[in-house]
Formats: C-alpha cells, structure tokens, sequence
C-alpha cells in the first residue's frame, strides 16, 4: 500500500511571522506579544538621547499588556523609569490602548526631577508597514532645578568657611558653582528663615512662583502624534512630536536654569526620531 503524506502546518507560517514581527509598534496602541521585544533609540528635544526596551507580557484576546524600561537625558538631567502599556481594543486596523510612563532622575547641583504621565493612544495600521498614532496625555512634573537652602546649608557645613565655629552662608561649593544666578535672586532677605544667603537681590514673576529654590510642579495637557514605518521585518524608523501650547511652560526646559538649552522660554513643540 503506499500512503502520501501531507505536511500539517501547526503554526504560523514563515511569512506570516514575518508579517508578525514587522508589525512590532513600540508607539502604537498594540501591545507586544509575549516573548516579544522592541529596542528604541532616538535624539531629539529637549531631551537629547532616548532609549527604550519593551517586552510583552500578558494577551488574552483583545487585552494585552507590555512594560518598557525607559532612560531620557539632556545631559543636566537624565531619568529612568518604568512605561507600562495597556491594549484594550484591537480590531486591524484599529487599536486603542493606554500608556503610563513613571520616571525619576536628576543631575548636577542636586538637581531632581519626577514625571507621572498617562494617557490613551489610538492607532490606525496601514497595513504591516506604517502606525499613526494619537495620543492626549496628562504630565505630571516636580522639579528642582536649584539647590535647596537645606542642600546648601549642609554643603557649606562641609566646604565652607567657618565663621565663629559656624559654617558662613553661601560659602560651600555649592553655592558658589551654581550655573545660573537666577538660583540666588530671592536669597538676599529671604523670609521666614534662620539661615540667609548673601543672593543677589529680590525677584518676583520671573517663573510663575517667588523662590526658584522651591519644587517646580506643572501639571498639564499634551497631545502627542507619532508615525512608525516598517523598514524591515527588524527594523522600523519612527517620527513624533509633541506640544503643549497655551499651557504653563515648564521651567526645566528653558535657558533660565538649563545651560544646554538657547530658549528663554519653553518652545510649543518637540520631539525625537
């Protein structure tokens, strides 16, 4: 007897994984299937270096959820986090997910910043190749752009010169090496505290609050449109922008106390590539 024997495919065939891992979208709604993983790198403003691992964790139907590691920098001010991402809806070539990205960082002169945004993104698939992208986000920012008076006070107690067996304001490391004297406009007679430093005078409305030594808060809306374009089965380019316009600026992405910066004022748009 002669038996002729068929082959029976089990899995996905070769061109459909292929078709599966150049769709991978690290900015899209889509979330990563488990045992996946993308690698980011961009430039970009106003911060200067990006990158970003994602790998995927959970799908079950239409939810899924992935977790990226996330590092930013603009070299006065690098941050490292977490970037959770949730897919609710995915019906091709539509998806809707939401995004939550926690970092913390900081930089020199005891600099320290926290960013909390989280947001929906819609994405429209054109195919394998290309991902658009909408997203609306709320950003939560604290910053500390400038030494505390407690950072100084306890530097000046180590570096500074000693007066009567006590450390004299302002005389620290410190102190002396801040990079922009804004840091010291509201020091000269600086109310309700024990310990003053010498300053430069007193300044009110040059940032929306009276002392630049207090934490930056802002809280605002952003909408953010990226474009991701399937180059190869391995590898994607990607394009986005953000902005903010009409809103709070903020403070750590200006001239006034980053040096890297040319802008006095926040620009309305940045993004990477």
């Amino acid at each position: 007897m002669q038996a002729d024997l068929a082959l029976v495919q089990r899995g996905p065939t070769a061109a459909e994984q292929e078709r599966t891992q150049r769709m991978l979208s690290s900015w899209s709604g889509t979330t990563l299937d488990l045992g996946r993983f993308t690698i980011d790198a961009a430039v970009g403003y106003p911060y200067f270096v990006f990158a970003r691992l994602t790998t995927g964790l959970v799908r079950r139907g239409q939810f899924g959820l992935d977790v990226g590691v996330e590092v930013r920098t603009s070299f006065l001010d690098t941050q490292i986090g977490l970037r959770p991402r949730v897919q609710l809806v995915r019906i091709d070539p539509f998806s809707l997910g939401v995004d939550v990205t926690i970092l913390g960082g900081g930089g020199p002169t005891n600099r320290n910043s926290f960013t909390f945004e989280v947001g929906p993104t819609a994405t429209l698939a054109a195919g394998q190749f290309v991902h658009f992208s909408v997203k609306p986000y709320l950003g939560v920012w604290s910053d500390r752009l400038c030494p505390s008076v407690d950072d100084i006070k306890s530097d000046d107690a180590s570096t500074g010169m000693m007066v009567g067996g006590a450390p004299k304001p302002g005389s620290g490391t410190l102190y002396t090496k801040d990079e922009k004297e804004i840091c010291k406009a509201y020091d000269r007679g600086r109310p309700n505290s024990a310990y003053q430093l010498p300053g430069t005078g007193t300044m009110f409305g040059l940032f929306g609050q009276p002392d630049p030594r207090e934490r930056f808060t802002t809280v605002r809306f952003l909408l953010q449109l990226a474009i991701e374009v399937a180059v190869s089965k391995s590898l994607s380019i990607f394009g986005m922008i953000e902005g903010a316009p009409f809103q709070d600026q903020r403070q750590s992405f200006t001239s006034k106390f980053m040096p890297v910066y040319q802008n006095r004022d926040e620009p309305p748009l940045y993004g990477r590539a």
